[in-house]
C-alpha cells in the first residue's frame, strides 16, 4: 500500500508540473521529501525538462528538484531529535 501512496503522489507532483501548478507542486514536493528520500523527483525534473526541451538552454526544474532532494537530505537528520545512545525518539 505505501507504494501505490508513493506513485500516486508522485504522479500528482507531476501532474501538478505539467499544468504549471507550481505553488502546489512546491508543496507536495516538500510532504514527499519530508516523508521520503525523493530520488525519484530528480528523474521526474529531467523529464518535465525533456518534455519542454529545456536542455537547449538551462535545465531549472532539474536544478531545482536536484538541490531540493540535497537540502533536505541535508536538513532531515537535524529534524531528527536523539538520544546518547544515537536512538531516534520518537
Amino acid at each position: 500500500m505505501r507504494i501505490f501512496i508513493r506513485l500516486i503522489f508522485l504522479l500528482l507532483i507531476t501532474w501538478c508540473l505539467v499544468a504549471q501548478f507550481y505553488i502546489a507542486a512546491v508543496l507536495l514536493s516538500l510532504w514527499y521529501l519530508f516523508k521520503n528520500n525523493g530520488y525519484e523527483l530528480v528523474l521526474i525534473g529531467i523529464l518535465i525538462d525533456g518534455y519542454y526541451q529545456a536542455f537547449y538552454s538551462v535545465p531549472t526544474l532539474t536544478i531545482c528538484s536536484a538541490v531540493m532532494v540535497i537540502l533536505a537530505s541535508l536538513i532531515k537528520p537535524q529534524l531528527l531529535m536523539y538520544t546518547e545512545d544515537n536512538e531516534v525518539v520518537s
